[in-house]
């Protein structure tokens, strides 16, 4: 008698009987297994720039700031005030994957054709949350008129990060004041230098950071970077030793990783190359502070339940069949003065696509 724990492996190794013969429950309790084991991954990718959170508003910044007035001893000051900032909001919406199949399907494929439609849909999962992330970070326009339709229809001001809307932008860490009306966290130039670097990550660095500032970069900017030497520090192939003397960065560049992995150290920020950031675009956040740059929101406020994907309907209607994988969430900025992006073949910014 054997025991053990069903998985997609096992689908994917029983590639000589038909879904009906290795039977339908088993297929589908792997499957579940791998949607579980899918989120978890899930989770761990978003948790790096997103909070998760089941609030739809907050309430973030302010709009001024007081001054300490002389007066002599029968003076009294005028009195101050100060706002206390401007709401935010954050959406909500439901993104499906279905597969439908006949009954005959299932009496002449096998598991592992089953189980690769469903992987299918886990990467579609995966490729729309990047693409989320990727809009809520280079999008620089507010959508003041949000409808929450999942919900009660109420209007919420989904903000983009700092971008002279006038609304208020908290102290510096040196009591340092920014005019709401002006500043910006949407950079461009049209040619790439150094200098630009430096002045998107210090456009972060300014508000006030910890110690992990990060640059994104898309791979095509990879070489580009790499060389201003005079700002840019490499990471080595954690299989070279190199001489006592050469001066490197202090962590490892992952050579098997093309589209994922850290590069080195340009200024104040580690460089990261991410599959979702855009070529032709940078991005800019400081990942150990508490208050990430972006919120994603689920109607429980967890990456369980409602914010995880997972078998939303299942319909049979002889001779057809269909599943329908779900999952709800949405994706806005929230700590809107930790992240800045720069669009590197243009002096004006604008928004890429994002299809």
């Amino acid at each position: 008698m054997a025991y053990g724990t069903l998985s997609v492996s096992d689908l994917l190794a029983a590639t000589g009987q038909t879904i009906a013969d290795f039977g339908e429950d088993n297929a589908y309790k792997a499957i579940a297994q791998g949607l579980d084991a899918h989120n978890q991954i899930t989770s761990e990718m978003v948790t790096e720039l997103c909070e998760v959170t089941g609030d739809r508003l907050s309430r973030f910044g302010t709009t001024g700031s007081g001054e300490m007035v002389e007066v002599d001893e029968f003076g009294a000051a005028d009195t101050q005030k100060v706002s206390p900032g401007a709401n935010v909001g954050f959406p909500l919406r439901k993104q499906q994957y279905a597969l439908q199949w006949t009954r005959t399907y299932m009496l002449t494929h096998t598991p592992a054709e089953l189980a690769g439609q469903f992987d299918a849909g886990k990467d579609a999962d995966i490729r729309r949350i990047q693409r989320d992330i990727a809009r809520a970070f280079f999008t620089p326009t507010n959508n003041l008129t949000y409808i929450d339709r999942l919900t009660d229809l109420a209007e919420l001001p989904i903000r983009a990060f700092l971008n002279a809307d006038s609304t208020g932008i908290p102290y510096g860490p040196n009591g340092e004041t920014f005019n709401g009306a002006t500043h910006t966290h949407y950079l461009g130039t049209a040619t790439l230098v150094a200098a630009n670097v430096s002045a998107l990550i210090e456009t972060v660095v300014e508000h006030g950071v910890g110690g992990g500032v990060r640059l994104y970069i898309h791979r095509a900017q990879e070489a580009a970077i790499r060389g201003m030497t005079g700002n840019f520090t490499s990471y080595l192939d954690a299989r070279i030793i190199p001489a006592s003397t050469t001066t490197r960065a202090n962590g490892t560049n992952d050579a098997t990783q093309l589209h994922n992995k850290s590069i080195g150290i340009f200024d104040a920020a580690e460089v990261w190359i991410k599959p979702w950031v855009p070529a032709n675009y940078m991005a800019v956040t400081d990942t150990s502070t508490p208050m990430k740059p972006l919120r994603l929101r689920t109607r429980t406020g967890t990456m369980e339940g409602l914010g995880a994907l997972g078998i939303a309907a299942d319909h049979e209607h002889y001779p057809l069949r269909a599943q329908t994988m779900e999952r709800e969430y949405g994706i806005a900025a929230w700590t809107r003065w930790n992240g800045a992006a720069l669009l590197i073949n243009n002096a004006t910014y604008s928004a890429p696509t994002i299809t």
